[in-house]
């Protein structure tokens, strides 16, 4: 037990919350539905989470561009 917890655990789970949100970002965006720019904001805020708790600060800021960028891409599909 203290594997897992010490393993999986050690970041809060927000290393596994950031994969799973950013394969569904690259589903949706594949199949051209712009829900994928909301899970690939939660998918880079949560990879700058973990960014920071792993300090990382570097990813942590890349990471909040590419929010940035998918809030971007968000705000220009809807003027289409």
């Amino acid at each position: 037990m203290t594997w897992f917890i010490h393993t999986f655990l050690r970041y809060y789970f927000f290393d596994g919350l950031a994969i799973v949100f950013t394969i569904l970002q690259m589903v949706y965006l594949a199949k051209k539905q712009k829900i994928g720019f909301t899970y690939g904001i939660i998918g880079s805020l949560c990879w700058s989470i973990f960014g920071l708790l792993a300090h990382s600060y570097l990813s942590a800021a890349a990471n909040l561009l590419f929010a940035f960028l998918n809030v971007r891409g968000l705000w220009k599909w809807e003027k289409l």
